[in-house]
C-alpha cells in the first residue's frame, strides 16, 4: 500500500463556504416572509397552501401558507450546508453547494412573493393564481446569484503529495525520454435520452399550452444534461483534467498533488446516490455516469477523486508512471 511521509491534513470547508451557503439564502427566505406579512391586513383569511393542475386544491392559514413552508425550506438548506461541511472536501462541491442552497431559497421565496401579491384584495382563494412563469424565474434567479456566489469561494491550498504509488498499482510503459496523453470522451446514454425526452417534452407543452416560460425551463434542463452528462477525460504530464462538454463543472489535479491511482468497481445508487457529479459522504468526488469500470484517484489530504470511464487501467497507469518519474 501507499506509504505517507508526513501526516494527512483533511482539507474542510472555510469559514466562507459558511457564510455563502447560509447568509444570501437566509436574506432571500426573510424577504420571502417579510414582504406577506405587510400584504396580509388585504389577504382573506384562507389561503392556498397547494396548487394542482386546475388551481387551487388545498387551503390554511396565512402561517401554513407562507410561515411553515419557508421554515421548512430553511430546514433542509441548513442540512444541505451540514451535508457539504462533512462530507464536501473539494471546493468544486462546495461551490455546487452553495449553488443548491441559493436556488432553493430563491424558489421558495419566489412562490412566497407570487402567493402573497396575488393574493393582495382577493375575495375567493380559489381564484389566486401561481404563474407558472414565476416559478421558472425564481429557479433562474436563484441558479445565477448562486454562480455569483459560488465564484467568491476561495479555492483551498493543498499538500503537494508525498506518497508513491503501489508497486502492484497499473503502470504504462514509457521510454526515458518519452511522454503519454490519455483521451476520452465518455457520456451517460440512458441519462442522455431520459434528458432529452423531457426536453422535447417540455417543448411540446410550451407550444401546445402557450406557456412559453417552458422554453426557459427546457433550455436549463439542456445545458443541465450537457454540464452533467457528457464529459472529456485528459491525462497528461500536468495531471488530471475532468472536465464537461460545457466547460463546467471542471476538475483539475496537478500531477504534484496525486499520490496514486488505480482501477475500482462503482455503482451509482450505492456508492453516491445517483448519477451525474456526485459527492459522498467520505467526501469523494465523482463524476458517475454508469455502473462498473472507473478511475480512481488518490491525492494529497486524504482526498479522492472517481470517475467511470472506459479503460480505467490505460489512465491509471499513465497516471501512476508520471506521478513515480515527478517524485
Amino acid at each position: 500500500m501507499m506509504t505517507h511521509d508526513s501526516p494527512a491534513r483533511t482539507a474542510r470547508p472555510a469559514r466562507a463556504f459558511y457564510l455563502l451557503a447560509l447568509l444570501p439564502s437566509i436574506a432571500i427566505l426573510a424577504v420571502g416572509v417579510i414582504m406577506p406579512l405587510i400584504w396580509q391586513p388585504e389577504m382573506p383569511e384562507t389561503l392556498p397552501t397547494h396548487w394542482g393542475t386546475n388551481g387551487p386544491d388545498a387551503f390554511g392559514s396565512f402561517a401554513s401558507a407562507f410561515i411553515i413552508p419557508l421554515a421548512i425550506m430553511l430546514a433542509v438548506i441548513i442540512i444541505l450546508t451540514i451535508v457539504m461541511r462533512f462530507a464536501g472536501k473539494d471546493s468544486s462541491a462546495q461551490r455546487i453547494g452553495i449553488v443548491t442552497t441559493t436556488t432553493l431559497a430563491s424558489l421558495g421565496t419566489a412562490i412566497t412573493l407570487t402567493t402573497g401579491f396575488n393574493a393582495r384584495g382577493a375575495v375567493d382563494p380559489t381564484k389566486i393564481d401561481l404563474p407558472d412563469a414565476a416559478i421558472a424565474t425564481g429557479v433562474v434567479i436563484g441558479l445565477l446569484l448562486g454562480v455569483v456566489l459560488a465564484a467568491l469561494l476561495p479555492t483551498p491550498k493543498y499538500s503537494l503529495a508525498t506518497a508513491h504509488p503501489d508497486v502492484l498499482a497499473p503502470r504504462t510503459q514509457l521510454g526515458e525520454h518519452e511522454t503519454g496523453v490519455w483521451l476520452a470522451r465518455q457520456f451517460s446514454k440512458s441519462n442522455l435520452i431520459a434528458g432529452v425526452t423531457a426536453v422535447v417534452g417540455l417543448i411540446v407543452l410550451a407550444v401546445v399550452s402557450k406557456a412559453y416560460f417552458a422554453l426557459a425551463i427546457a433550455a436549463l434542463l439542456s445545458l443541465g444534461l450537457l454540464a452533467m452528462f457528457l464529459w472529456d477525460i485528459r491525462v497528461d504530464s500536468s495531471g488530471l483534467t475532468v472536465r464537461s462538454s460545457i466547460g463546467l463543472p471542471k476538475k483539475y489535479v496537478p500531477l504534484a498533488e496525486i499520490e496514486s491511482a488505480q482501477v475500482i468497481s462503482v455503482s451509482p445508487l450505492t456508492d453516491f446516490g445517483g448519477w451525474g457529479w456526485r459527492t459522498d459522504l467520505n467526501g469523494t468526488l465523482g463524476v458517475v455516469l454508469r455502473k462498473g469500470e472507473a478511475l480512481e484517484v488518490s491525492m494529497s489530504d486524504n482526498r479522492k477523486f472517481v470517475v467511470t470511464v472506459d479503460d480505467a487501467a490505460g489512465a491509471a497507469g499513465l497516471l501512476n508512471t508520471l506521478v513515480e518519474r515527478s517524485r
